[in-house]
């Protein structure tokens, strides 16, 4: 288990107002807001406790946030059962995830049933990057875990939903991935050529003879989204996932008030994504697809 370095949590975590405040200042009209503490921890009481508290709190503030259902995804049952209270309780269009927990991978057969749910009640995934992944020892260091970690257990993770075949078997399910995929489209080549599977003799293995029904570059440009949080406001990655993501699944995302803090540097990230020739897009218009 890693370290876990000192955290300071901005004062707008928890101020709604402040928030809010900045969403007007940038010119936003929505914000989706998760709690890390229901989908990281993610027992079932608990996660009660946070959808109910997340809906009291921007109840208020209809049209301006909204939130995602938080489920116990371990607990099975338990998990579609909250997903479908929320869904039918607070009319939520969308469940937030983790990319891996403990020993269990999200192509895991246990996870079929949940998917399924997903799929029927007809809500988005949104998955965010394990808090603590499993990277091992060797990025407990200079807060590596964090700034790399994530991004390599949401890389994992993509990977593993397409080549265990779960958007193959739920051809109408909806996944949101934070932090533009991680790794995923950097290195799409990369897996691609391992993923020949005759030239690197794994035709049949049973761990890594695995092939999805479609070229990998379908699953990237017509299966998934990606938001832009988790870059720090830098719009040269959004511009360099353009090589390899159609701007048709990108969908803008900031991390705030986490990660970008100051009103200053959102309306400059806008600024700079709304200067893109897909901007626009990104911005407000594939967000749509998603939420219908």
């Amino acid at each position: 288990m890693a370290t876990r370095p000192p955290q300071e949590r901005p004062p707008a975590v928890l101020d709604i107002e402040m928030q809010l405040r900045s969403l007007d200042n940038a010119g936003l009209d929505l914000s989706v807001l998760t709690c890390g503490a229901g989908f990281d921890i993610g027992d079932a009481e608990l996660c009660r406790v946070v959808n109910d508290a997340m809906h009291e709190s921007l109840a208020p503030y209809q049209g301006r946030f909204q939130t995602l259902a938080h489920v116990p995804l371990l607990d099975g049952k338990e998990a579609i059962r909250e997903l479908e209270r929320c869904v039918g309780e607070y009319g939520l269009k969308g469940v937030v995830i983790k990319s891996e927990y403990e020993t269990l991978t999200l192509d895991s057969p246990e996870l079929n049933p949940f998917w399924e749910a997903c799929e029927r009640l007809n809500v988005y995934v949104f998955m965010h990057g394990a808090m603590w992944p499993a990277v091992g020892p060797h990025l407990d260091v200079s807060d590596l875990v964090r700034a790399l970690g994530r991004e390599y257990s949401i890389s994992t993770a993509i990977y593993r939903l397409i080549f265990g075949g779960v958007l193959d078997r739920f051809p109408n399910l909806k996944i949101q991935v934070g932090h533009l995929g991680g790794h995923a489209a950097i290195y799409l080549s990369r897996v691609e050529g391992f993923g020949e599977r005759e030239k690197w003799g794994t035709v049949g293995d049973p761990r890594h003879g695995q092939r999805p029904e479609k070229p990998l570059r379908h699953y990237l440009a017509e299966r998934l989204w990606f938001d832009t949080a988790g870059l720090f406001g830098s719009v040269d990655v959004i511009r360099a996932a353009l090589l390899m993501i159609p701007k048709s699944q990108i969908v803008f995302g900031t991390d705030c008030p986490v990660e970008i803090r100051e009103d200053s540097d959102l309306i400059s990230f806008i600024a700079a994504i709304r200067a893109l020739p897909e901007g626009e897009a990104i911005l407000s218009g594939n967000a749509k697809a998603l939420l219908g």
